[in-house]
């Protein structure tokens, strides 16, 4: 038994797809991910902040 994939093989996928996805989808996609991609940025920052002053009160015998 051979079957033929064709376009209309696949409509019904493509429906379903572009129904789903549209461009405020993929905004608030891209949104979210920017809002976590800064988040994790300025934990970074303070984390090594915070190491860099803790490390230097003990170079110095503070702590």
């Amino acid at each position: 038994m051979e079957t033929t994939v064709t376009s209309a093989t696949w409509m019904s996928v493509i429906t379903a797809i572009t129904d789903v996805i549209s461009v405020a989808s993929i905004v608030e996609v891209l949104a979210a991910v920017t809002a976590i991609t800064v988040t994790f940025a300025f934990m970074w920052w303070g984390v090594r902040w915070a190491i860099a002053k803790v490390m230097g009160a003990i170079r110095k015998g503070k702590v």
